[in-house]
């Protein structure tokens, strides 16, 4: 007798034993239907073996077994049991990522079929001049005399299918289910008459991947947005699919992912499917299914494609590797990026991961060797940033957190009838204080990090240690009364620019005002040639969408060089250069200016003067200094509740098992509970030079909770592996 342990899509974490009867059969990553409670449920085979830890009598039968095989490959099938280990949550929530909504529920793999019309044999002998009255059905009917149609050929041709119902009901044609053919791509792979040249280097990237084509290798491919590498791109597609494999193309943002697909099918007469979470559920269980079945090409999709099935997997390319949003925001909180390299390392097959401003810890795993690192545009990539001025803000008057010099500069470009882009981070309202005298920063005692303002709470605090302080009257260091609030919101902004050019349009974009593509795309037009002034936060695939600005503001950018999450220097380094790129790019004179208080500041001076990879060495020697990632590995601990109170406590609760746990030792560090970003209330960092050790103590955490349940006042909360927002 087999027992089954089973993945169900609740919200439990353990996987539940079943007896599977002797006449059924099954496999590890099919569907089975099984009682639970009062109810009957899908579910994924996890194990199979010859017995259970729980008594026979306690263990209930398999209702049904839905598939004769496993949804996933082997490798696939791995990955999917990799991720659930290293990220400590249950199988069941990995494969709610993995499979699409209608397979977990149950929904037969059948074969495909289509609907095609074919004519009667009345309708072959009928006089065509019979329907002289209606000329529609007259036309559908002479072509049906030719050949049958198909619902493809429906739309191809412009007919109307209501005509086809009408000649259906008078007996001249019928419609019929078939099996839809699908012809095997690999046997007549080509190019739409476009011939791809390369020149010498991008040659040389061609050939270096191509040479490692048939074993595991991670590709860093550095570029500038001024250097094509399309032409790479398609000539490693095109020999990939002349060996019979298949492309996953990863991006970060379905506008991209449409942009390539469009791209893609310009040049390639194969089957390409494009996968992302705007799709409806039948939808993407088509897409899947078709990948699975090896009837699609190349999968272009975010990062929910990264768990598409391959028949015949041939190379991973992942675009944008520094985006965040490869990172799964809620829920079950995996990297895309990092689950790609996982896949492609089990599918023994090259992945190559594109950025003009890698990661700090892709460029730390190049230096490691891990990575093979390739350049396109080598003398630009070694260049000065280009940048125009650098305003120093010391003792000069702003309105509205505008400099004159700054709104001078605005009234000339206006003047000039051209357009203007003001940036402002869009990180979360966190004002600092700062002295104007003579750049003191208000600064947490204890660990360091600098306070942030709560003006409602007329006080300080810091969101590492949870510390607070009065709001003080003077400087710390020269006694000077000028004190300033470092930050702004988009809102206020927007209104003092109105105030400013009460007859120039402006125009705000962020979260509160755009959120749907069309939207976008409508002020786009409206404001195309127009004199204006757009206001935005840092998103940069909707800033590509104006073309016409000539000067670029990048405004409260000390908000982000002093921002406590370490990270968000590097993501303003990233962001600069490839806005200072995609503005040069155009041939129209443009200038970029950045407004601080502090521009002495080491990390704001390299990236100006020696270009981001300067930088970002700069970055990487500051990080092993202080003991941050790469060096070392976080994870974070998050809880929430409407009592904020009661999560702080939880989180204690939780610092005193870590503090006893056997793994403890000099090197784990644990800092908070703090309080937390967005819906989480409060969060606990964890931090180990060796990620083993760090996954242990995790794991043996876990164990802990389950002997001794804790006072969790429903508390909910997360484990975040490897984070990049603390």
């Amino acid at each position: 007798m087999n027992f089954i342990q089973v993945a169900l899509f609740v919200h439990l974490p353990s996987l539940f034993d079943y007896i599977l009867p002797p006449h059924m059969y099954t496999v590890q990553g099919a569907r089975v239907k099984v009682p639970f409670r009062n109810k009957k449920l899908i579910g994924i085979v996890a194990n199979i073996s010859k017995d259970s830890k729980l008594p026979y009598t306690k263990l209930k039968h398999v209702t049904e077994v839905i598939d004769n095989e496993s949804l996933f490959s082997p490798t696939l099938w791995h990955c999917l049991q990799w991720a659930a280990t290293y990220y400590h949550i249950s199988l069941s929530k990995v494969l709610i990522n993995a499979l699409p909504k209608f397979l977990r529920q149950g929904k037969l793999i059948d074969e495909e079929y289509i609907c095609k019309w074919k004519i009667t044999v009345k309708g072959q002998e009928i006089d065509i001049n019979y329907l002289y009255k209606t000329p529609k059905q007259q036309h559908i009917l002479n072509i049906l005399r030719q050949k049958s149609l198909t619902n493809h050929e429906i739309f191809k041709f412009n007919l109307n299918k209501n005509i086809l119902n009408i000649l259906c009901d008078k007996g001249l044609c019928i419609v019929e289910k078939c099996l839809l053919q699908t012809k095997d791509w690999r046997n007549s792979v080509s190019l739409k008459n476009t011939k791809v040249v390369l020149n010498s280097e991008q040659k040389s990237v061609f050939e270096a991947v191509m040479d490692k084509r048939k074993d595991f290798h991670v590709w860093l491919l550095v570029t500038m947005m001024s250097i094509d590498k399309t032409p790479v791109y398609f000539s490693i597609i095109e020999q990939m699919l002349l060996n019979g494999k298949q492309i996953l193309f990863l991006v970060p943002t379905i506008e991209i992912a449409q942009v390539i697909t469009f791209k893609l099918r310009k040049i390639f007469k194969v089957p390409i499917d494009l996968l992302h979470s705007e799709l409806k559920d039948k939808e993407r269980m088509t897409i899947w299914l078709r990948a699975k079945r090896g009837e699609t090409a190349i999968i272009i999709g975010t990062r929910l494609a990264v768990f598409t099935p391959l028949a015949y997997p041939g190379i991973i390319l992942l675009e944008e590797e520094h985006d965040i949003s490869y990172k799964q925001p809620y829920g079950w909180h995996y990297h895309a990026r990092n689950l790609a390299i996982l896949r492609a390392k089990k599918e023994n097959i090259p992945i190559i991961l594109a950025s003009a401003t890698p990661t700090i810890e892709t460029l730390y795993n190049v230096k490691q060797g891990k990575y093979n690192q390739l350049i396109l545009g080598k003398n630009l990539i070694q260049s000065k940033v280009s940048i125009d001025d650098n305003y120093h803000l010391k003792h000069i008057a702003q309105y509205g957190g505008l400099s004159p010099v700054l709104i001078h500069k605005l009234h000339e470009h206006i003047k000039n009838n051209n357009q203007v882009l003001l940036l402002l981070n869009n990180k979360s309202y966190r004002p600092e204080i700062i002295c104007d005298d003579c750049g003191w920063i208000a600064e947490c005692p204890l660990c360091s990090s600098y306070y942030t303002l709560y003006r409602k709470l007329h006080k300080l605090r810091c969101h590492n240690c949870n510390t607070q302080s009065l709001i003080p009257i003077k400087c710390l260091n020269c006694c000077s009364i000028n004190l300033l609030t470092v930050g702004m919101r988009t809102e206020k902004l927007e209104e003092n620019l109105y105030q400013l050019f009460p007859n120039i349009p402006v125009l705000r974009i962020d979260r509160d005002t755009i959120e749907q593509r069309e939207k976008l795309q409508k002020y786009r037009h409206n404001i195309m040639k127009k004199p204006c002034i757009i206001l935005s936060t840092y998103r940069l695939e909707k800033i590509k969408y104006f073309t016409n600005v000539t000067l670029l503001i990048l405004l409260d950018i000390d908000n982000i060089l002093f921002f406590n999450d370490f990270r968000a220097s590097e993501r303003f380094a990233q962001f600069y250069i490839q806005m200072n790129q995609y503005l040069h790019f155009y041939p129209m004179k443009r200038e970029i200016i950045l407004q601080s208080s502090n521009p002495e500041n080491f990390f704001l001076k390299n990236l100006i003067k020696k270009g981001y990879f300067a930088f970002a060495e700069s970055l990487l020697i500051n990080r092993r200094l202080f003991s941050l990632p790469p060096w070392t590995h976080h994870v974070l601990l998050k809880a929430r509740n409407p009592d904020s109170k009661k999560a702080e406590y939880f989180l204690y609760q939780l610092r005193n098992l870590l503090e006893n746990i056997s793994y403890n030792d000099k090197y784990f560090f644990i800092m908070g509970p703090v309080l937390g970003n967005g819906i989480w209330h409060w969060q606990l960092l964890l931090q180990h030079p060796y990620r083993n050790i760090l996954h242990a103590i995790i794991a043996q955490l876990i164990l802990l909770i389950e002997k001794n349940p804790l006072t969790t006042y429903k508390v909910k909360w997360i484990i975040d592996i490897d984070p990049i927002a603390n």
